[in-house]
């Protein structure tokens, strides 16, 4: 099957084209090449309670706690398996290791600049933050980055009246999904877990 991503950039080198981020076929390539880089580097995961990826962003939690000397080596031989499957290193991974704040480990070995170390009270995820309950569990709640600006789609916008329509359910049942329940907010509105999400919507006008 021809690749989507030939068709852009005109007469160029196919080897030298690319694809816009945010692009349908951006999404379906990325996904397609996660999905094959993972199946093929089973191993690596095989000590991982789960391994999920979406688009260019995964998540693995490995059954023991790792050092980070550990997670280094780890890395080092992911990013070796995936060079092997390209044919080449143009896939150049980054890491981030989730510790614990009790355990003051120093790495040993030489820091490596595509890992970095989390040592707050949570772990952003792709849209979702990852929470130590105080009885231990581990919870998920919703991500925002620092300054971010939520935005949603413009009354003036082109896009199909099923569209808008569709939206205020769509941005609902995500932040339900990425949500944990909690004795807290179990009986909370979405608008007071999340009133930013809902005040971008309001901002968006007659869409709502």
């Amino acid at each position: 099957m021809e690749c989507s991503q030939h068709e852009c950039d005109g007469d160029r080198d196919p080897e030298e084209k690319g694809l816009t981020i945010g692009g349908h076929e951006s999404a379906w390539l990325a996904d397609l090449a996660g999905a094959c880089i993972l199946d093929d580097t089973k191993s690596h995961f095989r000590k991982t309670k789960c391994c999920r990826l979406h688009r260019d962003d995964g998540t693995a939690a490995f059954n023991n706690k790792l050092s980070h000397n550990d997670m280094l080596k780890w890395k080092t031989k992911f990013q070796n398996s995936a060079n092997r499957l390209a044919g080449e290193n143009c896939l150049q991974f980054t890491c981030s290791m989730w510790l614990d704040k009790s355990r003051r480990e120093l790495p040993t070995e030489e820091n490596d600049p595509e890992t970095s170390i989390e040592t707050g009270n949570f772990f952003p995820c792709p849209d979702a933050e990852l929470v130590w309950a105080t009885n231990g569990n581990l919870q998920f709640r919703v991500h925002l980055k620092p300054n971010q600006q939520l935005k949603c789609l413009n009354a003036d916008s082109i896009h199909t009246k099923a569209r808008f329509k569709a939206m205020p359910s769509g941005v609902c049942k995500r932040l339900s999904k990425l949500t944990t329940i909690t004795e807290t907010n179990k009986n909370l509105p979405l608008d007071k877990i999340c009133p930013q999400h809902f005040q971008a919507l309001q901002q968006a006008g007659p869409v709502t």
